[in-house]
């Protein structure tokens, strides 16, 4: 089951806001444990279908700017009524640098991830279970890998479809110029909004199918340990 990651860029001042809305997919696999009937006594196998890693498709499925000088209020208000009517499971991803906690309260019922970027070199938790202190690099090498793969692809007729792939064009020649290490400012063009909000949707997809994978592991140990407890069981005298 695909999943469905909608990034915000909050613009400060004269910059504009942008929500880019992406369907990720993963590798679809079958997974398998062994368990024991105890009302059998026999040894029975189950397993089930799941998506993991490495990522299939980042299909941007909405792209919206909104109008300059908008309350965040009225951006908060207008993020809820978009995300209501986007498919199960979604997630939303806010960029929080320089806006602070106040917005991502206003998004408290859409349960976002709030971003900082940083200039750091790896990823650190936040204050909060939804916070996250993300290097610069890692979401460009997010938006990067999925330009460079071909996994990230744009609906043909949407509303600045156009303009977010020029976007991207123009910032992965401004990448490579610049090297591994060391990359322009996110606003030092005139329109990076829709570039990051589409590099948040494409980091945080990554991120939540790892968690999923992690689960999935965590999952089938349990399920072995379970297994073997049952297995130990002998019958009382």
């Amino acid at each position: 089951m695909s999943i469905f990651v909608a990034g915000l860029d909050l613009g400060q001042a004269a910059d504009y806001s942008a929500l880019v809305i992406v369907e990720a997919a993963g590798t679809s696999r079958k997974v398998s444990w062994e368990g024991i009937r105890p009302d059998l006594g026999l040894l029975s196998t189950d397993s089930a279908n799941v998506e993991t890693l490495p990522m299939t498709r980042l299909d941007v499925r909405h792209i919206e700017r909104f109008p300059l000088h908008r309350k965040y209020g009225q951006i908060a208000a207008d993020v809820e009524a978009r995300l209501r009517r986007v498919p199960v499971p979604r997630y939303l991803v806010v960029d929080q640098t320089g806006v602070g906690t106040g917005v991502i309260e206003m998004l408290a019922r859409l349960t976002p991830i709030g971003i900082t970027i940083t200039a750091g070199n790896e990823v650190q938790r936040g204050t909060g279970p939804q916070d996250f202190r993300v290097p610069k690099r890692d979401l460009v090498a997010a938006l990067q890998v999925g330009l460079q793969n071909g996994t990230l692809r744009i609906a043909k007729g949407l509303p600045h479809a156009e303009l977010l792939t020029r976007e991207m064009l123009a910032f992965r020649a401004r990448i490579t110029q610049a090297g591994h290490d060391s990359y322009e400012a996110w606003r030092e063009a005139d329109h990076d909004d829709l570039v990051l909000a589409a590099a948040l949707s494409c980091w945080a997809a990554d991120l939540l199918y790892r968690i999923r994978q992690s689960e999935i592991q965590e999952h089938l140990a349990v399920k072995r340990a379970e297994a073997l407890w049952r297995a130990s069981m002998i019958s009382p005298i």
